[in-house]
């Protein structure tokens, strides 16, 4: 019996070679996947710390109407919804926007939250403070969203913030906390 040829042995040897460089070229390929997949992922999430609130600011997109600061409609800068505390999946989220990492609103007791909005329906001229909400809208309006689509006027609001942990959005809401309890009036006849 014979043995391989020179032929055959080189064709073998090619063989083996063309089988390597097809599993090298594989390998290569599922590590550029998951490369781009695991990107992918890491730019889609965001965390959101219980102490915390998310303000999204977007990159792209046409821009807002002239003398708002707050989107509702999706137009580029900062956008009414926030996160609130825990994990959020967005595609992209990290690259088509801008998070801003904000602590909560904490009023302590005996204080109250002064609020006043930075964007909204203008103040009539007859008006120091905005319009009161009704009482089961007093919550809702704390919601930049709602605030913004349902008359929320820019200014200084009647409706204060009692005791307590707040997720406000801080770019729409300016709070200042009023001691309660060491106030002193003085009265002039």
């Amino acid at each position: 019996m014979k043995g391989p040829t020179e032929y055959e042995k080189r064709m073998k040897k090619e063989k083996r070679k063309e089988v390597e460089s097809k599993g090298r070229n594989t390998i290569i390929i599922l590590c550029l996947i998951l490369t781009i997949i695991g990107f992918t992922i890491y730019n889609s999430v965001v965390t959101i710390n219980p102490y915390e609130i998310g303000v999204v600011s977007k990159l792209y997109g046409k821009p807002q109407a002239p003398g708002r600061i707050i989107s509702t409609t999706g137009e580029k800068g900062i956008q009414a919804d926030i996160l609130k505390p825990g994990f959020h999946f967005r595609f992209l989220i990290k690259i088509l926007n801008d998070i801003h990492y904000i602590n909560r609103i904490r009023i302590p007791h005996g204080h109250v939250g002064v609020l006043t909005s930075k964007d909204g329906i203008p103040l009539r001229r007859d008006q120091e403070m905005a319009d009161p909400w009704n009482p089961d809208e007093e919550t809702k309006m704390l919601d930049t969203r709602y605030f913004l689509t349902h008359g929320g006027q820019k200014g200084i609001q009647t409706t204060t913030l009692r005791a307590g942990d707040y997720h406000i959005n801080t770019m729409l809401f300016e709070i200042t906390i009023v001691n309660t309890e060491k106030q002193t009036w003085e009265f002039k006849y």
